[in-house]
């Protein structure tokens, strides 16, 4: 029931208040599941063992966007056909999205020291924390076996236990192989154009990103809906081809997309990264062209990166991708409209509604923080009646539902000035870091699991992660934090 004086500001801040309460609930969930672990009586922990495995869940668990965990929640809301969730049912999705971010956080430790990486998410890796250094492998084990004692804790009994943690080492068999398919492909010292191939990278992306992005998400959710996994596998290669068609997005914005919209510089040419980008360009290619590829990809030196650009451009990349992209749209929303259900629809367009035209949306994100601190005067009810203020014919107006929102002039040079306001939201002292307003994709690249800025650079500060924000969640959170056990812990 929104006023009929609603400003556009007021709009979008209502829609980023109604985010920040589901990622608060969602937040809250993970205080909870941490108290549990930290006091599983499996182990007999001491107090230096427990801020060890303390510290280190709140630098590696929730500093990302928690894109897939949140996305189980909103799938399973989907699939309930709308209605909003109960107390019971939003923990117990949490409890599974929070699952998702441990896989992708023991992805992430290992992935770091794989690849001897600086930063991740504006901060110094894990492992090179003072310290720290190759203990994090063990972490990283730790942050694997702490996903089936959250899953034992509270879904033992449940009908669709035994098929979760089924699903769980599945994604993960198939991540860890297409992890492995990525870095002999591009070892050091090895570097050779000639075994790019589309289907090489379409291969590389369906294994180490799409399952446990795109797919994984939507799998838990279909579980907890009491819906069998057999009978979906068609929403699993939809998926798939959307985890695909993402990827594919993210090459093209990693050359052609706007730093200052997307919030990154790309790399993925001195990367040598079998990008679409270049998969493609080696097929369009003549001889003397394909020669210019091979001897200037690959190499961290911008005259370099230009040439490459340039052939992009002689080569009309960007037309092959548009094209592209309207083909893969087209195609994802008629696989999406055949199937029967209705609500299974629904979960598959708000994945696709996500990421179809991405550069416009990170654009979109980023205005709608900006309007949010801005005061813009609106029209209300009486006064509009009264006929005492006298409408700017330049403002322009959207239609909304029959009702009129003003939308206040903003250019271009307002949103530079404003960026300051732009720092990710789970970033607490994102001022401090050069990349605070990174919006690099919730899935990740073919060639790594990090954006490009946090996989390369020096740069990052220690930041606060894992305070828990008060929700309705709280007398639940209180009912559920006992120890992994099913024994009542003593007093």
């Amino acid at each position: 029931s929104l006023s009929l004086s609603l400003s556009l500001s007021e709009l979008v801040c209502f829609c980023v208040e109604k985010m920040s309460d589901l990622r608060s609930k969602f937040l809250e969930v993970y205080s909870v599941l941490k108290y549990e672990l930290l006091n599983d009586p499996a182990f007999e922990f001491t107090d230096v063992s427990r801020q060890w495995v303390d510290r280190m869940l709140d630098y590696n668990v929730p500093g990302g966007k928690l894109n897939r965990g949140l996305s189980v929640i909103d799938s399973l809301k989907l699939l309930k056909d709308g209605r909003e969730l109960t107390d019971d049912e939003i923990f117990h999705a949490s409890a599974v999205g929070w699952c998702i971010e441990w896989l992708q956080a023991y992805f992430l430790v290992l992935d770091d020291i794989m690849d001897s990486s600086h930063t991740r998410r504006g901060q110094p890796c894990w492992f090179r924390l003072p310290k720290i250094g190759m203990i994090a492998v063990n972490d990283g084990i730790l942050l694997r076996n702490h996903i089936p004692r959250v899953l034992k804790k509270h879904f033992r009994g449940k009908p669709y236990y035994v098929d979760l943690l089924d699903l769980f080492n599945e994604v993960e068999f198939q991540t860890a192989h297409g992890q492995l398919i990525d870095l002999i492909t591009t070892h050091e010292g090895e570097k050779d154009l000639s075994k790019y191939s589309l289907a090489l990278h379409r291969r590389i992306v369906q294994y180490k990103t799409a399952y446990y992005s795109f797919y994984l998400p939507v799998a838990c959710a279909l579980l907890m809906a009491g819906k069998d996994l057999e009978s979906h596998v068609d929403v699993k290669n939809i998926l798939i081809e959307m985890g695909t068609y993402f990827q594919v997005q993210d090459d093209y914005l990693d050359c052609f997309g706007d730093p200052e919209v997307i919030g990154k510089v790309g790399t993925d040419i001195q990367d040598f990264k079998c990008s679409w980008l270049v998969v493609k360009a080696l097929e369009l290619s003549n001889e003397e062209q394909k020669k210019l590829l091979h001897e200037n990809y690959g190499k961290d030196d911008q005259t370099c990166i230009e040439k490459v650009k340039e052939l992009y451009k002689v080569l009309d990349i960007q037309g092959v991708f548009l094209e592209y992209e309207s083909s893969s749209y087209q195609k994802l929303t008629k696989s999406i409209e055949s199937h029967s259900s209705k609500a299974v629809q629904a979960v598959l367009k708000s994945f696709l509604a996500k990421i179809y035209k991405r550069q416009k949306k990170h654009l979109a994100w980023r205005l709608g923080k900006i309007f949010c601190h801005f005061q813009v005067p609106h029209l209300n009810k009486e006064t509009k009646m009264a006929g005492k203020v006298e409408q700017n014919p330049r403002t322009p107006r959207i239609k909304c539902k029959g009702q009129n929102l003003t939308i206040p002039e903003f250019s271009i040079e307002d949103f530079k000035k404003h960026s300051h306001m732009l720092a990710s939201p789970t970033s607490q002292d994102a001022s401090k870091s050069r990349w605070k307003n990174c919006l690099c994709s919730p899935t990740t690249h073919a060639g790594s699991f990090r954006c490009r800025h946090h996989r390369t650079s020096s740069f990052g500060s220690g930041l606060n992660r894992g305070a828990s924000v008060g929700s309705n969640l709280s007398e639940l959170g209180a009912r559920k934090s006992s120890p992994l056990s099913d024994s009542v812990p003593a007093q």
